[in-house]
């Protein structure tokens, strides 16, 4: 990998900041399957892997120097009455009473999908009735601030950490994402009461989190709310800004000023939201998110280069590497190109971290990983190098 002149934390700090540092920063996300297979592509001992529920693993140090990525990943615990997750389990139920199967995929591993939901009426009753989790349960703090400080004192990398969690997304969990859906068309108020008790427990974990990590941070990663599909909206504009949008301001903006009052002017909130989202981009600016994630540029409305062009200088990207075609499926050559062209398209002008659209899945080569790392040292620096015209990246459909 090249040498860097900065460490990873400055060059976030500046990258996020819209400005250009000497490199573009990196960040890759894992599930277990090539998170092992990096492992062995890079010569690292093995390593025990503690997936969780969405078999995602938080990728060791030794992983993130290997590659010469810019970001640690850090977050609260569990829960004291929470069930104890393992992929050896066929069955799992989380803290708010949802239910999880394993099932096996066609790649040849494993996940667990929702399939047993905890309210089963859109009424106020039932809110009343469900056995919310306690969000100041000593147990989700306990040791984190110890763990938490010494990764920033001891290394260089950007903390990210993830505090609070979904708001919108929770509607699915606890009612089905058909039924939720449904609701939210024909029920707005039991869902406008839902999202606010939800928002205030986020609020806690958020609050409390910060007291103790917060000064540490360069990211908060919020919740994943996922409002699009591939060919667009899951709810239109309007829906989204007056039922869902008021609740996602107040809590962004309760973090931020928590933020101000620690200090940590530069630490900024990252929102996780898959599919077709352009249409809410500045919404999203309008209430607090200073980083989109995972830009799933596939996706309706959402080219590369027109996405950068007309929000890049108030809003900054993490992903964009086409984890649904070129990364899993095509040869080195392509990842190369795949690599250079999204840094082509959003690195200018800062306010990008090459990243994948997703958590890396089973189906990813190592070879193909190593590719878009080594190509991102390569290429990611600064200035970036041109090698496309505006008009084919405009018009390329992923």
């Amino acid at each position: 990998m090249a040498e860097n002149k900065l460490t990873s934390r400055e060059r976030v700090r500046i990258a996020l900041n819209h400005q250009e540092p000497d490199r573009v920063p990196m960040d890759i996300t894992y599930t277990s399957i090539p998170y092992i297979r990096v492992r062995q592509t890079l010569g690292l001992p093995p390593q025990e892997v503690k997936p969780d529920v969405w078999d995602t693993v938080k990728p060791a140090l030794d992983v993130v120097e290997g590659l010469g990525c810019d970001f640690v990943w850090t977050g609260l615990r569990g829960g004291s009455k929470a069930q104890k997750f393992s992929f050896d389990l066929n069955e799992y139920t989380t803290e708010w009473g949802v239910g999880f199967h394993k099932i096996r995929r066609h790649d040849g591993g494993y996940q667990f999908e929702m399939r047993d939901y905890p309210i089963a009426e859109p009424t106020m009753d039932a809110l009343d009735a469900f056995a919310w989790p306690d969000a100041m349960d000593p147990a989700r703090y306990e040791g984190v601030e110890d763990q938490v400080r010494e990764l920033y004192e001891t290394t260089d990398w950007a903390v990210c950490s993830r505090l609070g969690g979904n708001i919108w997304e929770v509607g699915n969990y606890l009612t089905g994402q058909e039924e939720w859906m449904m609701y939210v068309a024909l029920n707005p108020d039991f869902c406008y009461e839902l999202m606010r008790r939800v928002a205030e427990y986020q609020k806690t974990l958020y609050r409390e989190g910060l007291k103790r990590i917060g000064k540490y941070l360069s990211v908060i990663r919020l919740g994943g709310e996922d409002f699009g599909t591939q060919n667009g909206l899951l709810i239109s504009p309007k829906m989204f800004r007056n039922l869902v949008k008021p609740i996602l301001k107040d809590v962004y903006q309760s973090i931020k000023e928590q933020l101000a009052d620690i200090g940590n002017h530069d630490c900024k909130l990252m929102l996780h939201s898959c599919g077709g989202i352009e249409p809410l981009i500045d919404d999203f600016i309008e209430i607090g998110v200073d980083i989109l994630d995972p830009v799933q540029t596939r996706a309706k409305g959402m080219n590369a280069y027109d996405l950068k062009q007309n929000y890049g200088d108030r809003i900054s990207f993490h992903g964009g590497l086409d984890t649904q075609g070129i990364i899993p499926f095509g040869s080195v050559e392509e990842v190369v190109e795949e690599t250079k062209i999204k840094l082509e398209c959003f690195a200018p002008g800062g306010g990008y971290i090459l990243c994948p659209t997703h958590n890396l899945q089973a189906d990813v080569p190592g070879a193909n990983i190593m590719a878009l790392a080594e190509t991102g040292h390569q290429y990611g620096q600064y200035p970036i190098p041109q090698s496309f015209d505006k008009e084919f990246l405009s018009s390329r459909k992923w």
